[in-house]
């Protein structure tokens, strides 16, 4: 039986024999619709290598909303195929361990995410931007490594691949802020100062001897990609950089 002829029956069998609700049937066929092509995507290959990228807003693709293929978990995806199942945990203004309003304290989350998620082969994590609004107090490098430390120990206590090791981990160093932009002190003046922007470009050595002591790989997000206009997000051109870099780095971690 063809796919397509069995969701067609699906749809016309639960929605299609009462004419006065067409408008809830076109509602719930595009409700299916969707839900096929997320099974469609849907990585099934039993031995592909699963890796979690952890992050904030750059993760998600925020502001401009980025589209799957344009972000780069979406171009780290392309870059393996069905040899990878990438698995996307980004949520706008999330920190390392700081708590904020809606649940934005990463870490908070990152416990359970793992376990529903188990059994991961790498995990990917991008954070410490949001550490540095002005709200937190004086931004801090040290506040940011420190964060991400607490990161590397939930992973070595909870994260576990088929085998029962644990995964890999790659510790991403996010992009500078770049203010001074029309965009950024509309949006973001009164969140993030001149401290928070100087500390931005602090973080890298910091995280860098973080990977080291922890055996973790590493990367500097700032050194192939760039703030977009807004002066925070990263842009399409700066997301396809990204995962590019991130998959060179970690190709190693695929199972081939």
């Amino acid at each position: 039986m063809q796919p397509e002829r069995f969701t067609a029956r699906r749809v016309t069998h639960t929605f299609g024999k009462e004419k006065t609700k067409r408008a809830t049937s076109s509602r719930a066929a595009i409700l299916i619709g969707a839900h096929l092509l997320l099974l469609v995507a849907m990585i099934t290959n039993p031995t592909a290598t699963r890796i979690l990228c952890y992050g904030d807003s750059n993760t998600w693709g925020d502001r401009q909303e980025l589209a799957t293929d344009q972000r780069w978990t979406g171009i780290l995806q392309q870059s393996f195929g069905e040899q990878a199942e990438i698995i996307e945990e980004g949520m706008c203004a999330r920190t390392t361990n700081l708590d904020d309003k809606h649940d934005r304290n990463g870490l908070t989350y990152f416990y359970p995410c793992i376990k529903s998620h188990n059994p991961l082969d790498g995990i990917v994590i991008m954070l410490g931007t949001n550490d540095l609004k002005i709200k937190f107090g004086e931004p801090s490098p040290a506040q940011v490594v420190n964060g991400l430390r607490a990161y590397i120990e939930a992973i070595q206590k909870c994260a576990r691949n088929k085998q029962d090791q644990t995964p890999h981990v790659l510790l991403v160093s996010p992009i500078h802020i770049a203010g001074g932009t029309p965009s950024f002190d509309e949006l973001y003046a009164d969140d993030f100062s001149q401290a928070s922007i100087k500390a931005s470009t602090q973080l890298a050595p910091e995280i860098q001897k973080l990977a080291a002591t922890s055996k973790c790989l590493f990367l500097d997000a700032a050194t192939v990609a760039n703030a977009g206009d807004d002066g925070l997000h990263i842009d399409v051109a700066g997301h396809k950089a990204l995962g590019e870099a991130i998959a060179a780095t970690i190709k190693d971690w695929i199972h081939v």
